[in-house]
C-alpha cells in the first residue's frame, strides 16, 4: 500500500526538485573565459578591417579563421550542456540585443578615417567591438540560463 504525500510533502518535494534543475543549469552554464576569447578575437578583426586595405583584410580573414576554427574546438570539448531555447521569443530577445552590438559594427565598417588617425582609430573600433561582443554573448547566456532554470519553455522549443 503506498501512501499518498500530503500537500506540504508534495510542495517540499517541487521545490526540491526546481533547487535542484536550477543547480544543474547554473552549474553547466558557458565559461565567460570562451566568450572574452571569442569577443577579442572579432575585435581584431575588426580593428585590423577598418582601414579597408588588402594586406590587412587579408590578414583579418586569416586570424577570423584561425580563432573560429579554435573556438569550434574549444567549445565541442568544453560544452557541458546540450541544447537551446529557440522560440519566437528567444529570437526576439537576442535579436534585440543583436542590434544594439551590430549597429556600431556596421557604421564602423562603413567610415573611412583619416590616415593619420589610422592606429587609434582601429584600436578604438577593435575595442568597441571586443566589448559588445562580450555584452551580446553574456547577455545572452544569462537569458538562456534563467529561461532554462524556470523550466520557461516547451517540449520543442530546445535546439
Amino acid at each position: 500500500m503506498t501512501r499518498e504525500p500530503n500537500p506540504d510533502q508534495a510542495r517540499a518535494s517541487l521545490s526540491d526538485a526546481a533547487r535542484a534543475r536550477d543547480a544543474l543549469v547554473i552549474g553547466t552554464k558557458r565559461s565567460a573565459w570562451i566568450d572574452a576569447v571569442s569577443a577579442s578575437g572579432l575585435g581584431i578583426v575588426c580593428g585590423l578591417m577598418v582601414r579597408h586595405s588588402v594586406g590587412e583584410m587579408i590578414a583579418a580573414a586569416v586570424l577570423f579563421t584561425l580563432v573560429v576554427a579554435g573556438l569550434i574546438l574549444v567549445q565541442a570539448r568544453s560544452t557541458r550542456r546540450r541544447g537551446r531555447i529557440f522560440d519566437e521569443r528567444s529570437v526576439g530577445a537576442s535579436a534585440k540585443r543583436y542590434a544594439v552590438f551590430y549597429v556600431p559594427f556596421a557604421i564602423s565598417s562603413l567610415v573611412r578615417p583619416p590616415d593619420e588617425w589610422w592606429p587609434w582609430y582601429s584600436i578604438g573600433v577593435g575595442l568597441l567591438i571586443a566589448g559588445l561582443g562580450f555584452a551580446y554573448l553574456r547577455l545572452d547566456e544569462r537569458y538562456q540560463t534563467r529561461r532554462l532554470a524556470q523550466g520557461d519553455y516547451g517540449r520543442h522549443d530546445l535546439v
